[in-house]
Parts: structure tokens; C-alpha cells; sequence
């Protein structure tokens, strides 16, 4: 359809003087010299003027007295080169409202020729609110508490009649097309009682590949997915009802505001509705990114909370078994009572032993939890990492405790996360020496060959309840028959971290009373040194 403005329809003409007062940005058209020639109710609404107290006056007013010198300078230099310039383009730019309070705006620029002579059209939005946003979440991106909030108010129904000469009438059709034409980050429509397209112009429709031509005559809801159209027309028909209604939809992986009043009225009612329709997709999308900061804020405060909680207990028993070994230590000062210094001291070191294990456990896993661990593979003799494992752990052995070590074939060279395996290694050996008692046999297994590396840790402690099994490796879980043996139950859920890094599998089986069998597994995890 070849659609030509200036033939419209006397009703069009003065529907776009409505479009232009109902817009919920601020519109202002300026001429060369600064001086305001049209506003909306939206401009006057936003900086806060009465109804003409803005026509006639300086643009330059409306920004803060330190820079209207400047946007002199700029205002004449946009004259000489005039281009269109869009919403956003990196400018932090600030507006004054009549009370000289101040406020961030974006600006968006045309020009056009109005009575022989050009003009700016100006759309300003307050994104005050928006700044404050962006500086919380640069500032804070781990801690935001807060939602971002909606910028756009609710359209407000405002019909103007208006009687000028053809001539201004036909200037006002043009300077009307433009305005919506250039209405950013959505689209202006009119539709009929059927929701048919009578007018349409916007932005978003040349990001959409659309031109408006294609959409005349079309039903609005026949663009939408049945779900979603049948929730636009049950609200639309509100709107004929004589009710202004705002909702959201979500189209085509993008989210729309929809801001709906009605418009021309006849003997049946309402004939024609006005909706403007915006695209909030980047609000949105914040908004998720907020969600996802605040979910992470709480989980690591339910982190801390834990933490205090088992640090509290965990540290209290090895923190008060040094203070009164140290204590006792000082009353054996003759050379015969040496083995009962010798105990103490044993006592003290196991003490301190435990408390670094602790630590050690609640490092890691904070560092597990904010992403700093990262697998950093290596070619090593896995034989030797597991004597020297095997060496580092004699000090907790509990009385008639031993630890045996078989492994099948000679070659022994992996290509794995030394640094991590070793931790894993310490967390299922120190299990196994912890759940077992005294004169009990503890066993490492390892099994390699060209495909597949395994290493099994095997005790004959008190074992696992079947019911406790399938929460082994959460965070902070311990079995119900445990007791009072200390632990955080921090161990396994570190240890499936670390195995999940190195892309190894976990295989436990445990029976209460007889024993438990850890095995980690690896695929193609052995190769010769470069």
C-alpha cells in the first residue's frame, strides 16, 4: 500500500496531535536559535513547567547553569552538520526542572523543516532512576538488593481537539509522522474495534525488518503466538470498554510493554484505541541479572551463617584440648615424666593438625564456590603422591591402625590435577583413618592401564546407613550415625568439586558396620611424560 501522509483523512490529522500528547516521553521542537516552539504535556510534566510556560523560551534553561554556555556552542555546531542521533550514544547528559533541581536524561535528535525554516525534535527520557541502577550494579554487582524500576509511567489518556489552517494542519501531519516514525525502542499504533493496524510507525519496526505499509489493515494478534494473543486481545478489549491498561507480553524472545488508552469515540463507543508499544528486553534482562546477584548474595550468606556455626564447634574441642595439654605440659619439668610430655605434645600437634584440616576445607571451598579453582593438569607418578599421602597421614593413625598400598602393573605416570587429586586424596584417607577404630586395616588400590586410572580407598570403619547415602556429597552433610566423631560434613562435597574439575567419576559403597569403598575413576588419564 502506498500510503501518502498529506491526503490523510481530517480525523488522522487530528488523531497525530493526540499521539503527540499522549507520548509519555518528553517532545520538544526547537528552532536555530534555542528557542522551544512546541512541547507535550510529557516535556512539561518533566521538568516540572506548567502548561505554555515552556513555548518561547530558551532550550538552554532546561539544563544546569554550568553547562548552557557550552550546549550553545553544541546546539550551533548540530545546525551546520544535522544527523539523526538515537537514544544512548555514551553521553552522560543532565536536564534542570523549573524548581533548579537536576536529573539524568537521554536524548534522542532529528531535524526537519518546519515553515521554511529547520527545526530539532528533541525525545527526553528521565533515566535518573537508570543511572542510580548502573552505578549499583558496577558497584555492588555481588550485592544488589534491589529491583530495577520500571521507567515508563502509565500512558495517560489525553485527547486534544485542535482547529488550525490547512497549512499548519499539514505541517503538523509531517512534524506528527516524524515523531512517531522515530519513537525509540517500540512502536506507536492505532487499531479499530477488530484490533486491525489503521496506523503504525516506530523504530522497532525497522529493527524487525517490518515496514509499516506490510502492517495496515493486518490484526495485531495474528503477529502473536496463540498463548499470548489471546491474553493482548482479552486486555485490548478493555480498552474499547473505555478503561486505559498497561500489561507485558513477551514476543519472539523479546519483552514488550504495552501502555493502551482509548481514542476516538462514535455512537457505539469507542472506535479506535492508541497503543504504544515499547520494547524492555535490556530491562528485563537486568532485572535477571539483579535476581541472579541477589540469589548468589543469600547463598553466601546461608554460607556464612553455616560457617560461624561449625566454626563454633569444630574449633572449640582442638583449641581446648592444646590449652589444657600445654597446661599440663608445664607441671612435668623432671627428665622421667618425658613420655608424658611426649603425649601432650602428640595431643597439641594432632589438635593443630585438625584445625588446619578444618581450614584448609572451608579455603577450599570458598574458593570452590566463588569459581577461583581451576584444573591445572600435570604429568606425575601417582605411586609416589600416594606414599607420600600415605607418610603425611601416619600422625592421625589411631593405635594399631595401618594403611597398605597395592597397585597393579609398574607404570604409574598420569596427566591429572596434581595440587586437586592430592586434596581429594587427604579428604577420603583421613575419613577412612576418622570412621575407623583402633587395629582396623585401611587400604589404597591402584589399578592402571591405557584406558582408565582408578584409585580405591577401602575401610573397615562404621560404614554408611543406606538411608543416609544419596545426601553424601551436599554441602554440610553428615551421617546420622556419626556421632560425636568431629567433622564438618564439608569433605565429600569438596571432594566432588575437585572430581568434577578433572572430569573423574565417583563410585561409593558402604554398608553400616562393615565398611566403606570410595572408588575414582578416570578416563585416558595416564601418558608418558613429553
Amino acid at each position: 500500500m502506498n500510503r501518502n501522509y498529506q491526503d490523510l483523512p481530517t480525523e488522522f490529522k487530528e488523531m497525530l496531535p493526540i499521539i503527540f500528547s499522549s507520548a509519555t516521553e518528553a517532545i520538544l521542537v526547537v528552532d536555530r536559535s534555542g528557542k522551544i516552539l512546541m512541547v507535550n504535556p510529557g516535556a512539561t510534566r518533566l521538568f516540572g513547567y506548567g502548561e505554555g510556560e515552556m513555548e518561547g523560551v530558551s532550550v538552554d534553561k532546561l539544563l544546569p547553569d554550568a553547562l548552557q554556555k557550552h550546549h550553545a556552542k553544541l546546539r550551533e555546531t548540530y545546525y551546520e552538520k544535522p544527523h539523526a542521533r538515537p537514544m544512548g550514544v555514551g553521553l552522560d547528559l543532565e536536564g534542570m526542572k523549573k524548581d533548579g533541581s537536576r536529573f539524568s536524561i537521554e536524548v534522542s535528535l532529528n531535524h526537519m523543516q518546519f515553515e521554511e525554516k529547520m527545526c530539532v525534535v528533541a525525545f527526553i527520557v528521565d533515566v535518573t532512576a537508570q543511572r542510580r541502577y548502573q552505578k549499583q550494579l558496577k558497584e555492588y554487582s555481588s550485592q544488589m538488593e534491589q529491583m530495577v524500576q520500571e521507567r515508563t509511567a502509565a500512558l495517560e489518556e489525553q485527547v486534544i481537539e485542535t482547529q488550525k489552517a490547512e497549512k499548519l494542519a499539514q505541517q503538523s501531519v509531517e512534524t506528527y509522522k516524524m515523531i512517531a516514525r522515530n519513537f525509540p525502542h517500540g512502536t506507536i499504533n492505532v487499531f479499530d474495534r477488530d484490533l486491525r493496524y489503521l496506523f503504525v510507525e516506530g523504530k522497532e519496526l525497522f529493527e524487525m525488518g517490518i515496514t509499516s505499509e506490510e502492517l495496515f489493515g493486518a490484526k495485531y494478534t495474528e503477529r502473536l503466538a496463540p498463548e499470548i494473543a489471546q491474553l493482548a486481545e482479552s486486555n485490548l478489549q478493555k480498552v474499547f470498554e473505555g478503561e486505559a491498561i498497561s500489561f507485558e507480553i513477551e514476543h519472539q524472545k523479546n519483552y514488550y510493554k504495552i501502555n493502551a488508552v482509548p481514542l476516538l469515540t462514535d455512537e457505539q463507543g469507542v472506535s479506535q484505541i492508541l497503543v504504544v508499544e515499547q520494547n524492555i528486553t535490556d530491562k528485563k534482562l537486568a532485572e535477571q541479572e539483579i535476581e541472579k546477584a541477589l540469589e548468589k548474595e543469600q547463598k553466601l550468606g546461608q554460607l556464612k551463617s553455616k560457617f560461624v556455626t561449625l566454626a563454633s564447634h569444630e574449633f572449640r574441642t582442638p583449641l581446648a584440648t592444646i590449652s589444657s595439654s600445654a597446661s599440663l605440659i608445664a607441671r612435668y619439668q623432671t627428665t622421667d615424666q618425658q613420655p608424658k610430655r611426649d603425649k601432650h605434645i602428640a595431643r597439641i600437634q594432632s589438635s593443630i593438625k585438625n584445625l588446619t584440616n578444618l581450614l584448609n576445607d572451608f579455603l577450599s571451598l570458598g574458593k570452590l564456590e566463588e569459581g577461583k579453582t581451576q584444573p591445572e593438569p600435570c604429568h606425575f607418578d601417582l605411586a609416589e603422591l600416594c606414599q607420600e599421602l600415605i607418610e603425611e597421614l601416619s600422625p592421625l593413625l589411631k593405635e594399631g591402625q595401618q594403611v597398605s598400598y597395592i597397585q597393579s602393573g609398574t607404570e604409574s605416570t598420569v596427566f591429572l590435577d596434581r595440587k586437586l587429586l592430592h586434596g581429594g586424596l587427604v579428604i577420603l584417607l583421613s575419613n577412612a583413618i576418622k570412621y575407623s577404630d583402633e587395629n582396623q586395616l585401611i587400604r589404597i588400590s591402584l589399578h592402571l592401564n591405557s584406558h582408565e586410572t582408578k584409585i580405591i580407598i577401602q575401610d573397615e570403619g562404621i560404614g554408611i546407613p543406606e538411608e543416609d547415602q544419596s545426601g553424601l556429597f551436599s554441602r554440610f552433610y553428615r551421617a546420622s550415625n556419626t556421632g560425636n566423631i568431629q567433622g564438618t560434613g564439608m569433605g565429600l562435597n569438596i571432594l566432588k568439586k575437585y572430581m568434577d574439575l578433572m572430569e573423574g567419576e565417583i563410585n561409593l559403597e558402604s554398608e553400616k558396620g562393615i565398611g566403606t569403598n570410595v572408588t575414582l575413576t578416570f578416563k585416558n588419564a595416564t601418558g608418558q611424560i613429553d
